[in-house]
């Protein structure tokens, strides 16, 4: 039986067995190495670049046309080979599944709320893809551009050359034991041209500037944003500063006996709203300078328990009254810092005082951003410059609307509003929460898994859909998996469900290759000594 295409050295060179067992070690060692580096925040960034580099792609190419020369080589196939090919066939199947996944898959998420007023739509008909845009608003109009170009691309550094040039070695090495292990072939000074080539490029690459990050310019003139701190994963934290205006506020700590009980900050109409109670005492916090005038009458605000009434001095300083039974205990002013000069508590009531640590008559919340875990999303400060006016925002991508630039700016410089958007892809129906639970175990207080109702819109057909933990909603190729769901108590009081949306058509064909697979090995074990058997006894015969 003659083979035509066995005999070309082409065919010959990219079917070889060790050229097989070249590629996988390379391949192997590239994910490894992706892999591994991907746990150290410093170089997060390397896995996208080792997974989406052009030498990785061309290995996947190289091992694709290994396993089809090998393939075809072996044509005209006998009845013996099928295991043979059904194995190649599942390899390349799955190969190409990869490609496609590579190519055109998108993943991303998904926020809902389950009540009227919330702080993100109610309904949605987009979510929000991992790549991120900075937009800045004003009343003159609105500018956005993607995060990656604010943040340019630095030069190398030697960590990262020696990576480089150490990757361009071990492949040289490779090729020459695979150039050894042959004896020779067409490809003989290959190795001695990809040590040469890929270090020459990987030195020209780290001796350019890298590419300088951009400004956001406008909206209007004298208007400009420069991202000065990126982190790939942040946590919020709210900050409270005095600002020209806004409401007072105060960072108040309760003492018992000398103990701190509870620290807390005071500002109106804020999260931490304007009271709070620590055992039997009731601290409230009023306007700016209303217990200035020692003369003043206090209204005490009704109850038989100790009250605090504090209020921030313009003049600097914490005036303060305390109250109990209609009547006034103490009243006067300390600095920041002091605590009251003596207990408060009472008869039959433990040793109570305060300590006031700041405050502000007029104050602004500012969030801050501080590295995170690896499942937080990213934050950045931004420097924003309007004309001669200069302010440094911390921006997230979970916070729920924009962050205000020079809120009490004078005329000449109008307000800003700036925001980390995740870039939104859009689905092909309309979905809404309706609501949420959460599963318990029998008998106990522990979570056992989430539930979440939703209500989807396809066109003129309404739906009603439960997803559940590991059970995610499939509809038009779309995968929506409940990944978290906070209690309302730290949401305001609204539901909020956080889904994980993924579209990748590339999955079936992977399921699919690897089945193929499975049943080749089958056929290899178990059908072929059958079929050697039979070939026997018909050339016998």
């Amino acid at each position: 039986m003659t083979r035509p295409l066995a005999t070309h050295p082409v065919v010959q060179t990219l079917s070889s067995l060790k050229l097989t067992i070249f590629l996988m070690a390379s391949i192997g060692a590239s994910v490894g190495y992706g892999t591994f580096q991907s746990l150290d925040p410093v170089t997060s960034g390397i896995p996208r670049q080792t997974y989406g580099s052009w030498w990785f792609l061309v290995l996947l190419a190289l091992l694709g046309a290994n396993l089809l020369t090998c393939t075809l080589k072996r044509y005209p196939y006998r009845p013996r080979q099928i295991g043979f090919l059904t194995v190649h066939t599942g390899l390349m199947t799955i190969l190409v599944s990869s490609m496609v996944t590579f190519r055109s898959s998108v993943e991303g998420r998904l926020v809902l709320a389950g009540s009227e007023g919330a702080a993100f739509p109610r309904e949605r008909s987009a979510f929000d893809l991992h790549e991120y845009e900075v937009a800045v608003e004003s009343s003159g109009g609105a500018v956005r551009a993607p995060l990656r170009s604010l943040l340019g691309e630095g030069k190398p550094t030697k960590r990262q050359v020696a990576s480089s040039l150490g990757i361009v070695w071990l492949f040289s090495m490779g090729l020459f034991l695979l150039q050894i292990w042959e004896k020779g072939g067409w490809y003989r000074p290959l190795p001695l041209v990809f040590l040469i080539a890929g270090s020459l490029i990987v030195l020209l690459r780290s001796a350019g500037g890298g590419r300088p990050p951009e400004d956001l310019l406008g909206p209007g003139e004298g208007i400009s944003t420069r991202v000065i701190r990126f982190l790939p994963h942040a946590t919020v934290r709210t900050r409270i500063e005095s600002a020209p205006e806004g409401p007072p506020a105060a960072w108040v700590e309760i003492l018992v006996r000398g103990e701190v009980a509870q620290s807390r900050w005071l500002l109106e109409g804020a999260t931490w709203g304007d009271a709070f109670e620590v055992g039997p005492l009731r601290v409230r916090l009023l306007a700016a300078g209303a217990l200035d005038d020692t003369e003043a009458p206090v209204e005490p605000g009704g109850g038989d328990g100790p009250l605090l009434l504090v209020s921030p001095s313009p003049g600097g300083g914490t005036a303060y009254v305390v109250t109990a039974s209609g009547g006034r205990i103490a009243r006067g002013r300390i600095a920041e810092g002091e605590a009251s000069p003596y207990p408060f508590g009472g008869p039959g009531m433990p040793e109570l005082s305060f300590r006031a640590m700041r405050s502000f008559p007029a104050s602004r919340e500012t969030a801050r951003v501080s590295p995170g875990g690896e499942d937080d999303l990213p934050g950045v400060s931004v420097e924003v410059r309007h004309g001669t006016a200069v302010e440094v925002v911390d921006l997230h991508a979970d916070l729920a609307g924009p962050v205000e630039a020079f809120p009490a700016a004078p005329p000449a410089v109008s307000p800003l509003r700036l925001s980390l958007r995740a870039r939104e892809s859009p689905l092909p129906f309309r979905i809404a929460l309706e609501g949420g639970r959460v599963v318990r175990y029998p008998g106990t207080e522990r979570p056992k898994s989430f539930e979440a109702d939703l209500r989807i819109e396809d066109g003129a057909l309404i739906a009603r859909e439960t997803v559940r933990v590991n059970a995610p909603l499939v509809r038009h190729g779309y995968r929506i998996f409940l990944v978290a769901m906070p209690p309302s108590g730290e949401t305001g009081g609204v539901q909020l469900c956080q889904f994980s949306v993924a579209r990748d058509a590339g999955t079936f064909g992977i399921y699919v290759g690897f089945w193929i697979l499975g049943a080749g090995f089958i056929l290899i074990f178990y059908l072929k000594p059958l079929l050697v058997r039979w070939e026997g006894q018909r050339a016998a015969a």
